[in-house]
């Protein structure tokens, strides 16, 4: 039989009956492989849950233990000799900080000032160049 004679197969018969099936393999595949991510391949997530709740618990017995260490490092006299320091530098340094927050306001104030003057010359040159 020459290629012209032979009947073309998408045309000559129904294609449903194997769409049917293809279809039906393929909602099989997706049940099994959802069935398999969230039961048959995570049997960890139960010791996982009762992991969790276990050490929570633990977390919250040791939290009035290290509420105790935290109260006696801050009464310690080493962290009071630090604590002092700090703050004598930081009152120390105040006026130096003000002065350099004002000269970076005064700065950020001729940034906008430039920009808004560099944006009014720009307008400036495309409204001539359209005359």
């Amino acid at each position: 039989m020459s290629e012209a004679s032979r009947p073309d197969p998408v045309t000559s018969r129904s294609m449903s009956g194997l769409l049917l099936v293809s279809v039906f393999l393929l909602m099989v595949t997706v049940a099994w492989s959802l069935y398999d991510e969230f039961y048959g391949l995570r049997p960890w997530r139960g010791y996982q849950r009762d992991f969790v709740g276990s050490y929570e618990s633990y977390l919250n017995m040791q939290i009035a233990e290290e509420k105790k260490v935290e109260a006696a490092l801050y009464s310690a006299p080493e962290y009071l000799k630090l604590k002092a320091d700090a703050d004598a530098q930081a009152k120390a340094v105040a006026p130096t900080d003000r002065q350099i927050a004002q000269q970076l306001a005064l700065l950020e104030q001729r940034r906008v000032r430039n920009r808004s003057g560099q944006r009014q010359v720009h307008q400036e040159i495309s409204f001539a160049g359209r005359e």
